[in-house]
């Protein structure tokens, strides 16, 4: 077997390109795989350039498939002139390699030349032993990438961080379905990369501090932060490999940084014992504007031993442009303070003229360092008055994270829509003001009632159902949608399974033009489970008649408790 002679234009992580040209190569033949020994890229060490070719198939032979196996999702797989062709005529269409065995390291990575007719997405299945029930190859290891249909050359670079492995010994490369693909080659390489850092402080104020553009990013040094262009939603910049020992006692990531766009950030990072990247998501705060972040990364389960590699994707938004003054791990949250408001309006869903309500402010501190005597004053528009209150609110302080709700009672003097307005201050932090549009609705004139009011339907010509999730029993259920006060229902906190609260649900229900309830229901081998809204509430409810219900079974058993029997069971 020949090494190819021709010259591949490969495309690195970023706009590093690379020309190989490979010159007389000493190359070895064993299991139909093409090993490299001492076969290496043009003599150049930067940060993400092939170091060498561990393993290489490069289909050079026709009609050698060079020991990769299709399996029966695939057809018309033929190697002919270099290239390896085939189609995939079914949902799982994959090729599994010959048997080879490569000591696992973090910083190798799979490149794949190839061209394929439609956008999909394929992945490489990897693994150590062949003693599972898919010959050797499980979930949870591999790792996939975004294929471009267009028919173009291009050269695919997956970083697989197989290192807890140990060793590899078996490739899967799997494509999707209804699509025709060709493969120029399949490698595993190697990556030059800076040498391993033990500290994790990372100033971009003179240059980026040996980051590198992994995937679909622009990097660039300037003005004292480092820009990151984002091409792409699964843009990545990665940090010089690291050695962080004892994760635990370093838990928190802090970043000054710009964007002005997007809606979350990524960090990524890698440890000894566990492959793949691991992520853990934080909110951006998108105005263009510098902002310190603080990220409680220990929160991640698996954020421990020790770390070896970091990454981020500072936004998901392609297009989006962030600047970067530094990145720290440490112990302790970083930064001056900065106040932030995470929920400002009125609590409570329905709000009446004439009727006290709450306006409720939640607020934060975003920085290192407390902020101090915080004074939070509200403005109200003409209509909207305070009730025997004062329109300050204040703090002697406000730790990093912790959370603080602040609240004023008004009452609105006619029905109308207006905007409220809060200005929050601190002795040492910048000021913030936030606003809300604020509605109040007519007063109704309701009489007394010692029970539901019966209720009045109206009727069309269609059936209406609406899907009901029976998940407020307790107390405990309602304690996640605490934070979001518009989310309270118009009927209060309910214990559900009440017949009165099921009358109120039909009540409303029926007239407003819905006419039957789908229950998410329960069975698993005749016990049932969150049946309290149908069994205890709709079946025992005064108005049940008004209003249908039908059942939608959901039936993901635990593994070995559904049958035939059981189903039969169930339909009686």
């Amino acid at each position: 077997m020949q090494h190819k002679g021709v010259q591949h234009k490969m495309e690195w992580g970023g706009n590093l390109q690379i020309a190989l040209r490979w010159a007389c190569p000493i190359i070895a033949v064993m299991m139909g795989i093409t090993m490299s020994v001492g076969m290496t890229a043009e003599s150049h060490q930067r940060w993400g350039s092939v170091k060498r070719i561990l393993m290489a198939w490069e289909f050079d032979r026709d009609g050698d498939l060079e020991g990769w196996q299709p399996n029966g999702h695939l057809a018309d797989v033929r190697v002919q002139g270099g290239i390896l062709t085939a189609r995939a005529i079914n949902w799982d269409p994959f090729l599994t390699s010959p048997q080879f065995e490569l000591p696992a390291r973090p910083w190798q990575c799979i490149e794949v030349r190839m061209k394929a007719d439609r956008d999909g997405t394929a992945e490489f299945f990897w693994t150590n032993t062949t003693k599972t029930r898919y010959g050797g190859f499980s979930p949870g290891k591999e790792t996939t990438f975004a294929v471009i249909g267009d028919n173009q050359w291009r050269t695919y670079r997956i970083h697989p961080l197989w290192h807890a492995e140990g060793k590899i010994i078996l490739l899967r490369f799997d494509m999707f379905n209804e699509c025709a693909f060709a493969v120029d080659y399949i490698r595993i390489i190697e990556l030059n990369v800076p040498p391993v850092r033990e500290q994790s402080v990372f100033s971009f104020q003179h240059d980026c501090d040996d980051w590198w553009a992994f995937q679909n990013a622009k990097l660039r040094c300037a003005d004292g932060a480092m820009e990151v262009r984002v091409q792409a939603h699964n843009a990545l910049i990665i940090a010089p490999p690291l050695q962080l020992t004892d994760a635990i006692r370093h838990g928190i990531l802090s970043l000054r940084m710009a964007v002005d766009a997007g809606y979350k950030g990524t960090i990524f990072f890698a440890t000894d014992g566990k492959h793949g990247w691991q992520r853990h998501n934080f909110e951006l705060r998108p105005d263009g504007r510098m902002h310190t972040y603080n990220i409680d990364i220990a929160m991640h389960p698996n954020w421990n031993g020790t770390i070896i590699a970091l990454g981020l994707r500072p936004s998901d938004k392609p297009r989006a442009v962030a600047r970067i003054e530094w990145l720290r791990i440490t112990n302790h949250p970083q930064g001056k303070p900065e106040l932030a408001i995470q929920i400002f309006g009125l609590a409570g869903a329905v709000h009446r003229a004439g009727i006290p309500a709450k306006v409720q402010l939640m607020l934060t501190n975003l920085g290192g360092e407390p902020a101090r005597d915080v004074r939070a004053i509200l403005s109200l528009p003409d209509g909207i008055k305070l009730l025997n209150d004062s329109a300050i609110r204040k703090l002697p302080h406000l730790d990093w994270a912790v959370e603080e709700t602040l609240t004023w009672d008004v009452i609105a003097q006619r029905a109308l829509t207006a905007t409220v307005r809060v200005q929050i201050s601190a002795v040492n932090a910048p000021t913030v003001q936030g606003r809300a549009e604020v509605k109040f609705t007519p007063k109704l004139s309701v009489g007394k009632y010692d029970y539901v009011p019966p209720p009045q339907p109206v009727h069309s010509n269609y059936q209406v159902g609406v899907y009901y999730f029976p998940g407020w029993r307790t107390w405990d259920r309602w304690e996640p949608i605490l934070p979001f006060p518009e989310r309270t229902p118009v009927l209060g906190w309910y214990r559900e399974g009440d017949p009165q609260v099921a009358d109120w649900h039909i009540k409303w229900a029926v007239e407003h033009g819905i006419s039957f309830f789908i229950y998410d229901w329960y069975w698993v081998r005749g016990a049932r489970q969150l049946e309290h809204a149908l069994h205890d509430g709709y079946f025992n409810a005064r108005y049940r008649s008004m209003l249908k219900f039908c059942l939608l079974w959901a039936n993901h058993n635990p593994r070995g408790t559904s049958s035939h029997e059981d189903c039969l069971n169930l339909v009686r």
